[in-house]
């Protein structure tokens, strides 16, 4: 069972770029705040389309 977990972790640390990219795609009309190295940033989704 940990190795699931541990597996899905691995994936969301390598593969930041898609955790990322999920929400901005499901909240396109509002803006979304992702955390980028350590910083607080807001992404608009207008300028990312």
């Amino acid at each position: 069972m940990s190795d699931g977990k541990s597996k899905k972790i691995k994936v969301s640390v390598s593969r930041p770029a898609e955790v990322v990219a999920v929400p901005v795609t499901r909240f396109v009309s509002q803006p979304t705040v992702s955390v980028v190295n350590g910083k607080l940033t807001v992404v608009k989704s207008l300028k990312a389309a």
